[in-house]
């Protein structure tokens, strides 16, 4: 934002300055955060524009991560002045529909490997402050059947149920599942009890002749592949 503009309203500015009219004459890319902010609120405060809203918000409260962002809930939105119980929601709905965009699959996504198995779980389960236990199936060419969660857990831990797992991967004719759950205190290895219900599920799946690929454990940034550090080798 310019300093030119700084205190001015929306309508005040010519119409090659306004949000609106410079997403639809040079797209969506060509605007700073603040501007696309402005366009969701929609209006400021009878002291700031709709821009200067959202540079408060992003520059100021989320510390120019939209990451941080898409983790506020509508009371850390309406911290900001300008912003109220709609435009919060309206903000929320706006994240929600763009991590929702991340988690399409279809039954021509093709999981070849640990890589792509975690790009299916990041978006799922990297932003979480509380753990879940996730679950993919795929068929024997590697395709993938289903991805659901198991089960919500607390900050600190999650339970995997290793029936549900199972029986799950018998709705669906899976030869292949691979587990994933998150850490968000940051910590990226397999504790312990990781690696004791790794085993379980494993020995489960083993009776009906499916095969755990991989268990995964992912943090905010980075993920850890139990088969990887040898955590998880064939029955």
């Amino acid at each position: 934002m310019s300093e030119g503009n700084k205190g001015r309203r929306i309508q005040d500015l010519t119409s090659d300055e306004r949000p609106r009219e410079r997403l639809m004459a040079l797209g969506p890319q060509a605007l700073s955060v603040p501007e696309l902010i402005a366009i969701l609120l929609g209006s400021g405060t009878l002291t700031k524009s709709a821009i200067e809203v959202g540079a408060d918000l992003f520059l100021n409260e989320a510390s120019q991560s939209l990451k941080e962002m898409a983790r506020f809930d509508a009371s850390r939105y309406m911290r900001i002045s300008g912003i109220g119980p709609a435009k919060a929601v309206t903000l929320i709905a706006a994240f929600e529909l763009a991590r929702r965009k991340e988690l399409e699959v279809d039954d021509r996504t093709h999981v070849a490997g640990t890589k792509e198995a975690y790009a299916l779980f990041k978006p799922r389960l990297a932003d979480l402050d509380h753990e879940e236990a996730w679950a993919m199936f795929l068929n024997r060419s590697s395709r993938l059947l289903r991805i659901e969660r198991i089960s919500r857990g607390t900050s600190k831990n999650v339970l995997f149920d290793v029936k549900a797992i199972t029986r799950a991967a018998l709705d669906v004719d899976a030869d292949a599942v691979i587990c994933a759950h998150n850490h968000p205190g940051g910590v990226c290895r397999a504790s312990r009890e990781d690696i004791a219900i790794t085993s379980q599920m494993q020995g489960a799946l083993a009776l009906f002749q499916i095969r755990l690929l991989d268990h995964l454990i992912l943090t905010q940034t980075d993920y850890y592949s139990m088969r990887s550090h040898g955590e998880l080798n064939d029955l």
